[in-house]
Protein backbone atom coordinates (compact mmCIF):
# COMPACT_ATOMS: atom_id res chain seq x y z
CA UNK A 1 0.00 0.00 0.00
CA UNK A 2 2.80 2.42 0.86
CA UNK A 3 4.36 1.99 -2.57
CA UNK A 4 1.18 2.98 -4.39
CA UNK A 5 0.51 5.73 -1.88
CA UNK A 6 3.79 7.40 -2.81
CA UNK A 7 3.79 6.25 -6.40
CA UNK A 8 2.93 9.57 -8.03
CA UNK A 9 4.58 11.89 -5.54
CA UNK A 10 7.47 12.70 -7.84
CA UNK A 11 5.50 12.74 -11.06
CA UNK A 12 4.65 16.39 -10.63
CA UNK A 13 6.98 19.34 -10.84
CA UNK A 14 7.21 20.33 -7.21
CA UNK A 15 7.31 23.69 -5.53
CA UNK A 16 8.60 25.15 -2.29
CA UNK A 17 5.40 26.04 -0.45
CA UNK A 18 5.78 29.45 1.17
CA UNK A 19 5.11 29.69 4.92
CA UNK A 20 3.74 33.24 4.47
CA UNK A 21 6.47 35.00 6.47
CA UNK A 22 6.98 38.43 4.91
CA UNK A 23 8.83 39.76 3.01
CA UNK A 24 10.44 36.40 2.23
CA UNK A 25 9.29 33.10 3.66
CA UNK A 26 11.69 31.26 5.94
CA UNK A 27 10.99 27.92 4.27
CA UNK A 28 12.39 29.22 0.99
CA UNK A 29 15.36 31.09 2.44
CA UNK A 30 16.39 28.22 4.73
CA UNK A 31 16.77 25.98 1.69
CA UNK A 32 18.81 28.56 -0.17
CA UNK A 33 16.07 29.39 -2.64
CA UNK A 34 14.84 32.83 -3.59
CA UNK A 35 11.31 33.38 -2.34
CA UNK A 36 8.95 34.46 -5.11
CA UNK A 37 5.87 34.30 -2.93
CA UNK A 38 5.42 38.01 -2.23
CA UNK A 39 6.69 39.72 -5.36
CA UNK A 40 3.10 40.44 -6.30
CA UNK A 41 2.66 42.54 -3.13
CA UNK A 42 5.33 44.98 -4.27
CA UNK A 43 3.78 45.55 -7.69
CA UNK A 44 1.04 48.01 -8.44
CA UNK A 45 -2.14 46.07 -8.97
CA UNK A 46 -3.17 48.14 -11.96
CA UNK A 47 0.09 47.67 -13.86
CA UNK A 48 -0.22 44.00 -14.76
CA UNK A 49 -2.62 41.76 -16.65
CA UNK A 50 -3.03 39.93 -13.36
CA UNK A 51 -4.76 42.99 -11.98
CA UNK A 52 -8.02 41.96 -13.53
CA UNK A 53 -8.28 39.07 -11.14
CA UNK A 54 -8.41 41.46 -8.21
CA UNK A 55 -11.65 42.88 -9.55
CA UNK A 56 -13.32 39.48 -9.46
CA UNK A 57 -16.31 39.27 -7.20
CA UNK A 58 -15.36 37.04 -4.23
CA UNK A 59 -19.00 35.98 -3.97
CA UNK A 60 -18.62 34.14 -7.28
CA UNK A 61 -19.64 31.06 -5.35
CA UNK A 62 -23.38 31.24 -4.77
CA UNK A 63 -25.56 28.77 -6.63
CA UNK A 64 -29.29 29.57 -6.84
CA UNK A 65 -31.68 26.68 -7.16
CA UNK A 66 -33.81 27.53 -10.21
CA UNK A 67 -31.89 28.80 -13.25
CA UNK A 68 -33.89 29.73 -16.33
CA UNK A 69 -32.38 28.80 -19.71
CA UNK A 70 -32.05 31.51 -22.35
CA UNK A 71 -32.02 31.10 -26.10
CA UNK A 72 -28.84 31.42 -28.14
CA UNK A 73 -28.37 31.36 -31.91
CA UNK A 74 -27.76 27.89 -33.35
CA UNK A 75 -25.54 29.06 -36.20
CA UNK A 76 -23.69 32.16 -35.07
CA UNK A 77 -21.95 34.23 -37.70
CA UNK A 78 -18.30 35.21 -37.61
CA UNK A 79 -19.31 38.82 -37.05
CA UNK A 80 -19.49 39.41 -33.34
CA UNK A 81 -19.16 43.17 -33.02
CA UNK A 82 -19.34 46.48 -34.91
CA UNK A 83 -15.65 46.81 -34.04
CA UNK A 84 -13.37 45.46 -36.78
CA UNK A 85 -10.57 44.57 -34.34
CA UNK A 86 -12.95 42.46 -32.27
CA UNK A 87 -14.27 40.71 -35.39
CA UNK A 88 -10.73 39.99 -36.53
CA UNK A 89 -9.83 38.53 -33.14
CA UNK A 90 -12.97 36.39 -33.10
CA UNK A 91 -12.17 35.11 -36.60
CA UNK A 92 -8.65 34.20 -35.44
CA UNK A 93 -10.10 32.27 -32.51
CA UNK A 94 -12.41 30.29 -34.79
CA UNK A 95 -9.88 29.54 -37.52
CA UNK A 96 -6.60 29.27 -35.60
CA UNK A 97 -7.14 28.77 -31.88
CA UNK A 98 -10.03 26.29 -31.88
CA UNK A 99 -8.42 23.72 -34.24
CA UNK A 100 -5.37 23.58 -31.98
CA UNK A 101 -7.47 23.69 -28.82
CA UNK A 102 -9.27 20.53 -29.96
CA UNK A 103 -6.34 18.78 -31.64
CA UNK A 104 -6.71 15.47 -29.80
CA UNK A 105 -10.40 15.37 -28.91
CA UNK A 106 -13.52 17.04 -30.29
CA UNK A 107 -15.28 19.46 -27.97
CA UNK A 108 -18.81 20.65 -28.61
CA UNK A 109 -18.41 22.87 -25.57
CA UNK A 110 -15.69 24.95 -27.25
CA UNK A 111 -16.66 24.63 -30.90
CA UNK A 112 -20.41 25.18 -30.41
CA UNK A 113 -21.64 26.17 -26.96
CA UNK A 114 -19.01 28.79 -26.17
CA UNK A 115 -19.06 30.25 -29.69
CA UNK A 116 -22.84 30.56 -29.48
CA UNK A 117 -22.69 32.22 -26.08
CA UNK A 118 -20.12 34.68 -27.40
CA UNK A 119 -22.97 36.31 -29.33
CA UNK A 120 -25.18 36.79 -26.29
CA UNK A 121 -22.97 37.00 -23.19
CA UNK A 122 -20.48 39.92 -23.07
CA UNK A 123 -18.34 38.27 -20.37
CA UNK A 124 -17.79 35.23 -22.57
CA UNK A 125 -17.32 37.27 -25.76
CA UNK A 126 -14.62 39.51 -24.30
CA UNK A 127 -12.94 36.56 -22.59
CA UNK A 128 -12.70 34.72 -25.92
CA UNK A 129 -11.25 37.83 -27.60
CA UNK A 130 -8.62 38.12 -24.86
CA UNK A 131 -7.66 34.45 -25.30
CA UNK A 132 -7.47 34.83 -29.07
CA UNK A 133 -5.17 37.84 -28.78
CA UNK A 134 -2.86 36.03 -26.36
CA UNK A 135 -2.63 33.08 -28.75
CA UNK A 136 -1.77 35.34 -31.68
CA UNK A 137 0.97 37.01 -29.68
CA UNK A 138 2.54 33.65 -28.87
CA UNK A 139 2.59 33.01 -32.63
CA UNK A 140 4.38 36.30 -33.35
CA UNK A 141 7.33 38.19 -31.93
CA UNK A 142 5.09 40.75 -30.25
CA UNK A 143 5.48 41.17 -26.48
CA UNK A 144 3.07 38.94 -24.61
CA UNK A 145 2.22 41.55 -22.02
CA UNK A 146 1.85 45.29 -21.90
CA UNK A 147 1.22 47.65 -19.02
CA UNK A 148 -0.49 50.13 -21.33
CA UNK A 149 -4.11 50.74 -20.45
CA UNK A 150 -5.10 50.39 -24.12
CA UNK A 151 -3.51 46.97 -24.60
CA UNK A 152 -6.12 45.03 -26.59
CA UNK A 153 -5.84 41.71 -24.73
CA UNK A 154 -5.88 43.36 -21.32
CA UNK A 155 -8.78 45.65 -22.25
CA UNK A 156 -10.80 42.67 -23.46
CA UNK A 157 -10.04 40.73 -20.31
CA UNK A 158 -11.02 43.66 -18.10
CA UNK A 159 -14.30 43.93 -20.01
CA UNK A 160 -14.85 40.21 -19.43
CA UNK A 161 -14.20 40.55 -15.71
CA UNK A 162 -16.54 43.54 -15.44
CA UNK A 163 -19.35 41.72 -17.24
CA UNK A 164 -18.76 38.58 -15.16
CA UNK A 165 -20.05 40.49 -12.16
CA UNK A 166 -23.24 41.23 -14.10
CA UNK A 167 -23.37 37.56 -15.01
CA UNK A 168 -23.06 36.63 -11.36
CA UNK A 169 -25.83 39.00 -10.33
CA UNK A 170 -28.16 37.61 -12.99
CA UNK A 171 -27.32 34.09 -11.85
CA UNK A 172 -28.04 34.90 -8.21
CA UNK A 173 -31.42 36.28 -9.29
CA UNK A 174 -32.16 33.03 -11.13
CA UNK A 175 -32.17 34.69 -14.56
CA UNK A 176 -29.40 32.58 -16.14
CA UNK A 177 -28.19 29.03 -15.67
CA UNK A 178 -25.11 27.71 -13.92
CA UNK A 179 -23.36 26.77 -17.16
CA UNK A 180 -22.60 30.37 -18.11
CA UNK A 181 -21.04 31.10 -14.74
CA UNK A 182 -18.78 28.05 -14.97
CA UNK A 183 -17.83 28.83 -18.57
CA UNK A 184 -16.72 32.28 -17.42
CA UNK A 185 -14.57 30.58 -14.74
CA UNK A 186 -13.05 28.33 -17.41
CA UNK A 187 -12.21 31.23 -19.73
CA UNK A 188 -10.65 33.26 -16.90
CA UNK A 189 -8.56 30.25 -15.86
CA UNK A 190 -7.37 29.81 -19.45
CA UNK A 191 -6.39 33.45 -19.81
CA UNK A 192 -4.49 33.66 -16.53
CA UNK A 193 -2.61 30.44 -17.33
CA UNK A 194 -1.58 31.76 -20.74
CA UNK A 195 -0.50 35.00 -19.08
CA UNK A 196 1.50 33.06 -16.50
CA UNK A 197 -0.53 34.43 -13.59
CA UNK A 198 -0.78 31.06 -11.89
CA UNK A 199 -2.02 32.43 -8.58
CA UNK A 200 -4.99 34.10 -10.29
CA UNK A 201 -5.60 31.05 -12.48
CA UNK A 202 -5.63 28.84 -9.41
CA UNK A 203 -8.16 31.16 -7.76
CA UNK A 204 -10.51 30.94 -10.75
CA UNK A 205 -10.16 27.16 -10.88
CA UNK A 206 -10.82 26.75 -7.17
CA UNK A 207 -13.91 28.98 -7.48
CA UNK A 208 -15.19 26.92 -10.39
CA UNK A 209 -14.64 23.65 -8.54
CA UNK A 210 -16.38 25.08 -5.47
CA UNK A 211 -19.39 26.18 -7.50
CA UNK A 212 -19.56 22.74 -9.12
CA UNK A 213 -19.49 20.96 -5.75
CA UNK A 214 -22.22 23.21 -4.38
CA UNK A 215 -24.36 22.55 -7.43
CA UNK A 216 -23.94 18.78 -7.14
CA UNK A 217 -24.82 18.91 -3.46
CA UNK A 218 -28.03 20.78 -4.24
CA UNK A 219 -29.16 18.62 -7.15
CA UNK A 220 -31.00 15.40 -6.38
CA UNK A 221 -29.51 12.16 -7.68
CA UNK A 222 -32.64 11.52 -9.74
CA UNK A 223 -32.28 14.72 -11.72
CA UNK A 224 -30.52 14.32 -15.07
CA UNK A 225 -27.47 16.52 -15.62
CA UNK A 226 -27.29 18.19 -19.04
CA UNK A 227 -24.61 17.17 -21.52
CA UNK A 228 -23.21 20.71 -21.49
CA UNK A 229 -22.96 20.69 -17.69
CA UNK A 230 -21.11 17.36 -17.80
CA UNK A 231 -18.70 18.73 -20.42
CA UNK A 232 -18.02 21.79 -18.31
CA UNK A 233 -17.37 19.64 -15.24
CA UNK A 234 -14.87 17.48 -17.13
CA UNK A 235 -13.01 20.58 -18.37
CA UNK A 236 -12.62 21.69 -14.76
CA UNK A 237 -11.44 18.21 -13.77
CA UNK A 238 -8.76 18.32 -16.48
CA UNK A 239 -7.66 21.73 -15.24
CA UNK A 240 -7.52 20.28 -11.73
CA UNK A 241 -5.27 17.44 -12.90
CA UNK A 242 -2.91 19.96 -14.50
CA UNK A 243 -2.78 21.89 -11.23
CA UNK A 244 -1.93 18.67 -9.38
CA UNK A 245 0.96 17.82 -11.71
CA UNK A 246 2.41 21.32 -11.78
CA UNK A 247 2.59 23.70 -8.83
CA UNK A 248 5.04 26.57 -8.63
CA UNK A 249 5.78 28.72 -5.59
CA UNK A 250 2.87 31.06 -6.30
CA UNK A 251 0.21 28.38 -6.67
CA UNK A 252 0.73 25.30 -4.49
CA UNK A 253 -2.00 22.69 -4.79
CA UNK A 254 -4.13 22.41 -1.67
CA UNK A 255 -4.64 18.75 -0.76
CA UNK A 256 -7.20 17.92 1.90
CA UNK A 257 -9.84 15.44 3.02
CA UNK A 258 -12.63 18.00 2.68
CA UNK A 259 -13.08 17.63 -1.08
CA UNK A 260 -11.48 14.45 -2.42
CA UNK A 261 -11.95 13.58 -6.11
CA UNK A 262 -14.62 11.09 -7.12
CA UNK A 263 -13.41 7.79 -8.53
CA UNK A 264 -15.20 7.24 -11.87
CA UNK A 265 -17.48 4.30 -12.51
CA UNK A 266 -15.77 2.52 -15.38
CA UNK A 267 -17.98 0.65 -17.89
CA UNK A 268 -17.20 -2.76 -19.35
CA UNK A 269 -16.36 -1.21 -22.72
CA UNK A 270 -16.09 2.29 -24.19
CA UNK A 271 -17.80 3.41 -27.37
CA UNK A 272 -16.05 6.81 -27.53
CA UNK A 273 -12.53 7.81 -26.63
CA UNK A 274 -13.95 10.98 -25.06
CA UNK A 275 -15.53 8.88 -22.32
CA UNK A 276 -12.32 6.91 -21.87
CA UNK A 277 -10.39 10.17 -21.53
CA UNK A 278 -12.79 11.56 -18.93
CA UNK A 279 -12.54 8.42 -16.80
CA UNK A 280 -8.76 8.27 -17.13
CA UNK A 281 -8.49 11.87 -15.95
CA UNK A 282 -10.67 10.94 -12.97
CA UNK A 283 -8.40 8.01 -12.14
CA UNK A 284 -5.25 10.12 -12.47
CA UNK A 285 -6.74 12.75 -10.17
CA UNK A 286 -7.37 10.02 -7.59
CA UNK A 287 -3.82 8.73 -7.97
CA UNK A 288 -2.36 12.20 -7.54
CA UNK A 289 -4.63 12.89 -4.57
CA UNK A 290 -3.78 9.75 -2.57
CA UNK A 291 -0.05 10.34 -3.11
CA UNK A 292 -0.22 14.10 -2.57
CA UNK A 293 -2.15 13.99 0.68
CA UNK A 294 0.02 11.15 2.02
CA UNK A 295 3.08 13.24 1.19
CA UNK A 296 1.73 15.96 3.48
CA UNK A 297 0.20 13.72 6.15
CA UNK A 298 1.98 10.40 6.87
CA UNK A 299 -1.12 9.17 8.72
CA UNK A 300 -3.40 9.77 5.74
CA UNK A 301 -3.43 6.07 4.68
CA UNK A 302 -5.21 5.30 7.97
CA UNK A 303 -8.06 7.69 7.17
CA UNK A 304 -11.30 6.03 5.96
CA UNK A 305 -11.67 8.47 3.03
CA UNK A 306 -8.13 7.71 1.84
CA UNK A 307 -8.72 3.97 2.18
CA UNK A 308 -12.00 4.19 0.25
CA UNK A 309 -10.51 6.09 -2.68
CA UNK A 310 -7.44 3.85 -2.72
CA UNK A 311 -9.59 0.70 -2.83
CA UNK A 312 -11.86 2.08 -5.55
CA UNK A 313 -8.89 3.26 -7.59
CA UNK A 314 -7.06 -0.05 -7.61
CA UNK A 315 -10.02 -1.91 -9.07
CA UNK A 316 -11.07 0.87 -11.43
CA UNK A 317 -7.69 1.33 -13.12
CA UNK A 318 -7.47 -2.32 -14.16
CA UNK A 319 -11.07 -2.18 -15.36
CA UNK A 320 -10.29 0.97 -17.36
CA UNK A 321 -7.40 -0.69 -19.16
CA UNK A 322 -9.61 -3.65 -20.05
CA UNK A 323 -12.46 -1.43 -21.28
CA UNK A 324 -10.11 0.74 -23.34
CA UNK A 325 -8.42 -2.30 -24.87
CA UNK A 326 -11.82 -3.58 -26.00
CA UNK A 327 -12.62 -0.21 -27.52
CA UNK A 328 -9.24 -0.03 -29.28
CA UNK A 329 -9.78 -3.46 -30.85
CA UNK A 330 -13.25 -2.54 -32.11
CA UNK A 331 -12.97 1.02 -33.40
CA UNK A 332 -15.77 1.71 -35.91
CA UNK A 333 -14.67 1.74 -39.55
CA UNK A 334 -15.60 5.39 -40.04
CA UNK A 335 -13.25 6.35 -37.17
CA UNK A 336 -10.28 4.16 -38.09
CA UNK A 337 -8.86 6.63 -40.59
CA UNK A 338 -9.60 9.73 -38.53
CA UNK A 339 -6.28 11.37 -37.49
CA UNK A 340 -7.90 13.03 -34.47
CA UNK A 341 -9.27 9.71 -33.19
CA UNK A 342 -5.84 8.15 -33.70
CA UNK A 343 -4.07 11.03 -31.95
CA UNK A 344 -6.49 10.94 -29.01
CA UNK A 345 -6.19 7.18 -28.60
CA UNK A 346 -2.41 7.40 -28.83
CA UNK A 347 -2.37 10.06 -26.14
CA UNK A 348 -4.48 7.88 -23.83
CA UNK A 349 -2.07 4.98 -24.35
CA UNK A 350 0.85 7.23 -23.39
CA UNK A 351 -0.84 8.31 -20.17
CA UNK A 352 -1.78 4.73 -19.33
CA UNK A 353 1.81 3.54 -19.76
CA UNK A 354 3.06 6.50 -17.74
CA UNK A 355 0.70 5.83 -14.83
CA UNK A 356 1.46 2.11 -14.78
CA UNK A 357 5.22 2.77 -14.91
CA UNK A 358 5.12 5.29 -12.07
CA UNK A 359 3.17 2.89 -9.86
CA UNK A 360 5.38 -0.12 -10.60
CA UNK A 361 8.57 1.88 -10.11
CA UNK A 362 7.29 3.26 -6.82
CA UNK A 363 8.15 6.71 -8.22
CA UNK A 364 11.78 6.01 -7.32
CA UNK A 365 11.08 6.57 -3.64
CA UNK A 366 13.48 3.88 -2.45
CA UNK A 367 15.96 4.23 -5.29
CA UNK A 368 16.12 6.14 -8.55
CA UNK A 369 17.61 3.00 -10.08
CA UNK A 370 14.09 1.50 -9.99
CA UNK A 371 13.26 3.38 -13.19
CA UNK A 372 15.92 1.47 -15.14
CA UNK A 373 13.71 -1.61 -15.35
CA UNK A 374 11.15 0.27 -17.46
CA UNK A 375 13.19 1.37 -20.45
CA UNK A 376 10.81 -0.48 -22.77
CA UNK A 377 7.85 1.44 -21.35
CA UNK A 378 9.64 4.76 -21.81
CA UNK A 379 10.55 3.77 -25.36
CA UNK A 380 6.90 3.05 -26.13
CA UNK A 381 5.91 6.49 -24.82
CA UNK A 382 8.44 8.20 -27.09
CA UNK A 383 7.59 5.99 -30.07
CA UNK A 384 3.91 6.83 -29.67
CA UNK A 385 4.59 10.56 -29.32
CA UNK A 386 6.55 10.57 -32.56
CA UNK A 387 3.56 9.19 -34.46
CA UNK A 388 1.15 11.96 -33.49
CA UNK A 389 0.50 14.43 -36.34
CA UNK A 390 0.85 17.29 -36.96
CA UNK A 391 2.05 19.43 -34.03
CA UNK A 392 4.14 16.63 -32.55
CA UNK A 393 5.46 15.38 -35.86
CA UNK A 394 8.21 12.83 -35.94
CA UNK A 395 11.71 14.02 -35.13
CA UNK A 396 14.53 12.09 -36.70
CA UNK A 397 16.23 9.67 -34.35
CA UNK A 398 19.99 9.31 -34.65
CA UNK A 399 21.83 6.07 -34.24
CA UNK A 400 23.06 5.23 -30.79
CA UNK A 401 26.45 6.90 -31.05
CA UNK A 402 25.80 9.73 -33.50
CA UNK A 403 25.85 13.29 -32.23
CA UNK A 404 22.85 14.84 -34.01
CA UNK A 405 20.20 14.33 -36.64
CA UNK A 406 21.20 15.49 -40.09
CA UNK A 407 18.01 17.41 -40.92
CA UNK A 408 17.14 20.77 -39.40
CA UNK A 409 13.41 20.86 -38.82
CA UNK A 410 11.32 23.98 -39.08
CA UNK A 411 9.89 25.15 -35.76
CA UNK A 412 6.17 24.46 -35.62
CA UNK A 413 3.56 27.07 -34.83
CA UNK A 414 2.47 27.59 -31.25
CA UNK A 415 -0.34 25.28 -30.17
CA UNK A 416 -2.23 26.38 -27.05
CA UNK A 417 -4.56 23.96 -25.33
CA UNK A 418 -6.07 23.27 -21.97
CA UNK A 419 -6.72 19.62 -22.69
CA UNK A 420 -4.44 16.62 -22.29
CA UNK A 421 -1.28 16.65 -24.37
CA UNK A 422 1.93 14.57 -24.54
CA UNK A 423 3.93 17.04 -22.43
CA UNK A 424 3.65 15.30 -19.04
CA UNK A 425 4.51 11.74 -20.23
CA UNK A 426 7.44 13.11 -22.25
CA UNK A 427 8.70 15.21 -19.34
CA UNK A 428 8.59 12.18 -17.05
CA UNK A 429 10.48 10.15 -19.67
CA UNK A 430 13.17 12.80 -20.14
CA UNK A 431 13.80 13.06 -16.39
CA UNK A 432 13.34 9.46 -15.22
CA UNK A 433 14.55 7.38 -18.15
CA UNK A 434 18.34 7.37 -18.03
CA UNK A 435 18.77 5.78 -21.46
CA UNK A 436 20.77 8.56 -23.19
CA UNK A 437 19.09 8.27 -26.59
CA UNK A 438 15.50 7.88 -25.38
CA UNK A 439 15.63 10.87 -23.07
CA UNK A 440 17.13 13.01 -25.84
CA UNK A 441 14.35 11.96 -28.18
CA UNK A 442 11.80 13.02 -25.56
CA UNK A 443 13.52 16.38 -25.05
CA UNK A 444 13.71 17.01 -28.81
CA UNK A 445 9.96 16.48 -29.16
CA UNK A 446 9.24 18.82 -26.26
CA UNK A 447 11.49 21.55 -27.64
CA UNK A 448 10.23 21.24 -31.20
CA UNK A 449 6.48 21.11 -30.67
CA UNK A 450 5.80 24.53 -29.06
CA UNK A 451 2.72 23.45 -27.17
CA UNK A 452 0.99 24.76 -24.07
CA UNK A 453 -1.17 22.46 -21.96
CA UNK A 454 -2.65 24.73 -19.35
CA UNK A 455 0.20 25.48 -16.95
CA UNK A 456 2.55 23.16 -18.84
CA UNK A 457 4.74 24.67 -21.57
CA UNK A 458 6.45 22.14 -23.84
CA UNK A 459 9.52 24.27 -24.45
CA UNK A 460 9.85 25.12 -20.76
CA UNK A 461 9.45 21.45 -19.82
CA UNK A 462 12.05 20.55 -22.43
CA UNK A 463 14.56 23.08 -21.10
CA UNK A 464 14.04 21.97 -17.48
CA UNK A 465 14.54 18.31 -18.42
CA UNK A 466 17.54 19.25 -20.60
CA UNK A 467 19.36 20.65 -17.59
CA UNK A 468 18.40 17.53 -15.63
CA UNK A 469 20.16 15.40 -18.26
CA UNK A 470 23.23 17.64 -18.26
CA UNK A 471 23.52 17.46 -14.48
CA UNK A 472 23.14 13.68 -14.34
CA UNK A 473 25.48 12.95 -17.25
CA UNK A 474 28.14 15.47 -16.23
CA UNK A 475 27.67 17.71 -19.28
CA UNK A 476 28.57 21.38 -18.93
CA UNK A 477 25.53 23.63 -18.63
CA UNK A 478 26.79 25.79 -21.52
CA UNK A 479 26.89 22.97 -24.10
CA UNK A 480 24.64 23.99 -26.98
CA UNK A 481 21.99 21.90 -28.64
CA UNK A 482 22.65 20.63 -32.14
CA UNK A 483 20.30 20.63 -35.13
CA UNK A 484 16.72 19.64 -34.36
CA UNK A 485 17.33 20.48 -30.68
CA UNK A 486 19.41 17.35 -30.19
CA UNK A 487 21.80 17.29 -27.22
CA UNK A 488 25.12 15.71 -28.31
CA UNK A 489 25.75 12.38 -26.64
CA UNK A 490 28.39 12.16 -23.95
CA UNK A 491 30.86 9.41 -24.99
CA UNK A 492 31.43 8.68 -21.29
CA UNK A 493 27.74 7.94 -20.75
CA UNK A 494 26.48 5.48 -23.35
CA UNK A 495 24.14 3.57 -21.03
CA UNK A 496 21.68 4.60 -18.33
CA UNK A 497 23.35 2.37 -15.77
CA UNK A 498 26.41 4.64 -15.97
CA UNK A 499 24.50 7.39 -14.15
CA UNK A 500 25.17 6.57 -10.46
CA UNK A 501 22.45 6.84 -7.84
CA UNK A 502 24.00 9.79 -6.02
CA UNK A 503 24.08 11.88 -9.22
CA UNK A 504 20.46 11.26 -10.13
CA UNK A 505 17.90 14.04 -9.74
CA UNK A 506 15.08 13.01 -7.41
CA UNK A 507 13.09 16.27 -7.18
CA UNK A 508 12.58 19.37 -9.29
CA UNK A 509 11.42 22.68 -7.77
CA UNK A 510 10.46 25.50 -10.11
CA UNK A 511 9.52 29.16 -10.02
CA UNK A 512 8.12 30.53 -13.28
CA UNK A 513 8.41 34.14 -14.44
CA UNK A 514 6.22 34.34 -17.54
CA UNK A 515 6.90 38.02 -18.19
CA UNK A 516 10.63 37.39 -18.53
CA UNK A 517 10.05 33.90 -20.00
CA UNK A 518 12.36 32.45 -17.37
CA UNK A 519 12.16 29.48 -14.99
CA UNK A 520 14.21 29.26 -11.83
CA UNK A 521 14.90 25.57 -11.18
CA UNK A 522 16.31 23.83 -8.13
CA UNK A 523 17.36 20.22 -8.73
CA UNK A 524 17.63 18.01 -5.65
CA UNK A 525 20.01 15.11 -6.20
CA UNK A 526 19.79 11.75 -4.48
CA UNK A 527 23.00 12.62 -2.62
CA UNK A 528 21.24 15.58 -1.00
CA UNK A 529 23.13 18.10 -3.10
CA UNK A 530 21.13 20.85 -4.80
CA UNK A 531 21.87 22.51 -8.13
CA UNK A 532 20.27 25.80 -9.21
CA UNK A 533 19.73 26.69 -12.86
CA UNK A 534 17.82 29.35 -14.76
CA UNK A 535 16.35 28.47 -18.12
CA UNK A 536 14.68 30.64 -20.75
CA UNK A 537 11.64 29.43 -22.61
Amino acid sequence: MATVCWALTRLRIRRVKCDETKPECQRCTKTGRKCEGYKHVLKSRDQSPAAAASFRNPSFLVVPQKPHPTSIPRNPSRSISPDSAENRSFFFFQTQTLPKWTEFFDSELWSQKILQLSHSEPAIKHGILALSTMHERFESTSPLFSTKTNDFAFVQYMHAVKHSNDLLTAHQEGKIDLEKVLIACIIFTCYENLAGNYRAANMHLRNGMRILRQHKANVSSERQTSAAAESIAHVLYRFDLQAMTFSDNASPYDYGFENPPDCPRVPDVYTRNLDARNDLVGLLRCMMWISGIANINPHAPEHPIWLRIYTELMGSFEKWESAFDKYSCNIPLHEQGDPKIYAGNTLLKMYTIMARTVVLAGAGMRTEMAWDSFVDSFKTIVDLAETIPPSLSRSQTPSEYSTAPTVKRRPSSFSPSFELSPIVPLFLTACRCRDPVLRRRAIAILLNCRRREGVWDSFGAGMVSLQCVKIEEGIDATVDLGPDNWLPLNPECTDGSQVPEIKRVQDVFVSVNMTERQIGVNYLLRSGETVDRYVKF
